[in-house]
């Protein structure tokens, strides 16, 4: 069984979020929006387009790499289109959880052009390649929520996702370890809620547990959420019940892996275009 500092973690601590993607906006909101044609998700105008050029600068500092996919057949899979042209995927997670990890095994890169932990902990990362016949952007955010970030360094990190996901995410991929307590978690999703509306946490965010090794051998994700850990099944609950893993033994699990998360992007796309969002303007 999993262990949390030498003892078996049992997750005492609740997250206390709940959504309704269908609710009316919160109050003090001015609007109410139609969801975008393609499905994704859009921030506020005054966060977008506040102080002149904000984003622009913030974006013009920012590393971006565009990668190119070299398994054998990939290029002509692409022409197969799936139904979104072009997935935007923005990656979160504290410190340690594993989202340079994330963006890249999406994208099926090599250790050395993954880069490490540290080389996004100062900014955002875009990366473009091709995943499971799809055209993938993915981008990686600094931890920005938890303990030692201040208002302004949060500010900014919102904001660089923001401008490079534009012209919005289709889904959120918040990096949860399986083998930590949920301490800020909970509050990445209250920002989330509070810049896009109800329906980017309870429909357009999927938890991406990591660390899970950690696990014996034997022991199945679904069965230690289960019997362990109400704290991340109340996670997940939050997030409209979507969760993946991309941690396998690599090879054609792990490829498999990648589109199985792919698929359920798209699932939560098509949601999106069916259904009215409420957003704060």
């Amino acid at each position: 069984m999993l262990g949390y500092q030498g003892k078996h973690y049992r997750g005492d601590n609740v997250v206390g979020i709940k959504t309704d993607p269908a609710r009316a906006p919160a109050p003090g909101s001015r609007g109410r929006a139609s969801a975008p044609t393609d499905g994704a998700v859009r921030a506020p105008l005054q966060q977008t387009e506040e102080s002149g050029g904000r984003n622009e600068e913030v974006s013009s500092s920012l590393t971006q790499h565009r990668i190119r996919r070299s398994r054998t057949g990939q290029e002509q899979k692409m022409s197969a289109a799936a139904p979104q042209s072009e997935l935007r995927l923005v990656v979160l997670g504290r410190a340690g959880a594993g989202t340079s990890l994330a963006g890249g095994t999406i994208l099926g890169l090599q250790d050395s052009e993954q880069g490490t932990e540290a080389s996004v902990s100062q900014e955002c990362r875009k990366l473009r390649g091709a995943a499971a016949g799809r055209r993938v952007v993915v981008v990686s955010s600094p931890a920005w929520f938890g303990s030692g970030c201040s208002p302004e360094e949060r500010r900014k990190h919102i904001s660089s996702f923001i401008a490079l996901s534009s012209p919005g995410p289709h889904a959120f991929l918040l990096c949860v370890p399986v083998n930590q307590p949920t301490d800020g978690e909970a509050e990445a999703l209250a920002a989330l809620l509070k810049l896009f509306g109800p329906a980017a946490v309870g429909r357009n965010t999927i938890v991406l547990f990591t660390h899970t090794e950690e696990l014996e051998e034997d022991e199945r994700l679904d069965e230690y959420l289960a019997t362990w850990r109400r704290d991340l099944q109340e996670l997940v609950e939050s997030c409209g019940g979507r969760y993946h893993t991309l941690e396998t033994r690599g090879g054609e699990a792990g490829e498999r892996a990648v589109e199985e998360l792919l698929e359920k992007v798209e699932q939560v796309v098509r949601e999106s275009e069916r259904k009215p969002q409420n957003r704060l303007d």
